[in-house]
Order: structure tokens, then C-alpha cells, then sequence
């Protein structure tokens, strides 16, 4: 019985490991994607917003988490932020009474839905700014309106390296904390 547990033990211990190993194979390929040029185009767009408003929006129920968090750091750091959903009223609302100096951060996993795309037209067409994190490139008809875009890396490929599940948001927490750090550790 002692050595059943003692394998247990050990099994768990492993399965830990797996998790972790899967977390940080998917944090180095976000890593190696993402684009730091295009990292310091939206901390520009998002500290230029020192008049207007930032508008945090999560198109699928599970980003919002990383939407929340990153709401409430520029919160907390004395922007004008706001978190929306998907919800057509209120986004229409808050497009159709936006100023020259808001901007629009859309997080989505699934990347382009018809809707989104008629809104980030709608708010191109309009001339703000928009910030576009997505698990997918972004459609053709939509890049002439986003002023910065970054393409996440959202499911580990190599089920083969791990089986397991990874939280579909740690790609996007892992871009936040990336902003964040260099918001907090960027010389003006």
C-alpha cells in the first residue's frame, strides 16, 4: 500500500510537470510570435489616450478575464477605461458617441464574426483608433481600419508534446502582462 501511494505521489508530481511544461510551451510560442514593434505602436495608442477614452471590449465570454485586468490596470494608472462585451446596444452606443481621442481595444479569440468586422468598420470609418488581440490574422476587409494588431497563438499545435487543457486565456494574460511591464518599465 506504501508503495502505491508513494506512486502516486510521483504520478501527480509528473502530471504537474506536464501542466507547466504546456503553459510554458505555449507562453514561448506566443514569445516568439508577437511582435514588439507592435507592442510599443499600442502602449503609444493607449498612452496618447490621456484625454479621451479607452474601451476595453471582450467579443467571446472567456477573454473576459484578460479584458477586466487590463481595464482596471489603465484604471488604475488614471485613463478613462471602460470594459464592454458584445452586447450590439451598448457598442453601438458607445461608437456612435466616441470622440476623436477614444480608442478601442477588442479582444477576440476566434478572430473575425461578420458583427465584429461591421463594427471595427464602423469605428475606422470614424477615424479612431483601434487595438485588435486575436487568436486568428485578421480579415483583409478589417486591417485598413486596425492601428495596431497582434496575432496570438491560442492552442498548442503539438498535442503530441501535451494532451492536456491550457486555459484559453493565458495567451492573452501573457500579452497583458508584456503591455503592462513595458507600460510600467518604458522610458517616456
Amino acid at each position: 500500500m506504501a508503495n502505491d501511494v508513494e506512486n502516486q505521489e510521483i504520478n501527480i508530481a509528473k502530471n504537474d510537470e506536464n501542466v507547466v511544461s504546456g503553459y510554458i510551451n505555449l507562453i514561448k510560442q506566443n514569445y516568439a510570435l508577437i511582435e514588439k514593434r507592435s507592442i510599443f505602436e499600442s502602449l503609444n495608442i493607449l498612452k496618447a489616450c490621456n484625454k479621451g477614452r479607452i474601451f476595453f471590449c471582450y467579443w467571446e465570454n472567456l477573454l473576459s478575464g484578460p479584458a477586466s485586468e487590463l481595464s482596471n490596470f489603465f484604471y488604475k494608472e488614471g485613463y478613462n477605461a471602460f470594459l464592454l462585451d458584445s452586447d450590439q446596444e451598448i457598442l453601438k452606443d458607445r461608437i456612435n458617441s466616441s470622440s476623436d481621442d477614444d480608442v478601442f481595444v477588442f479582444f477576440t479569440r476566434y478572430g473575425n464574426s461578420t458583427r465584429l468586422d461591421q463594427f471595427i468598420e464602423k469605428i475606422g470609418e470614424l477615424g479612431r483608433k483601434i487595438i485588435y488581440v486575436s487568436g486568428k490574422v485578421a480579415s483583409n476587409d478589417i486591417t485598413q481600419y486596425l492601428s495596431s494588431v497582434h496575432t496570438l497563438i491560442v492552442d498548442n499545435p503539438d498535442r503530441a508534446i501535451y494532451k492536456g487543457h491550457i486555459s484559453h486565456s493565458v495567451p492573452f494574460n501573457y500579452f497583458n502582462d508584456l503591455l503592462m511591464y513595458h507600460y510600467l518599465n518604458t522610458e517616456e
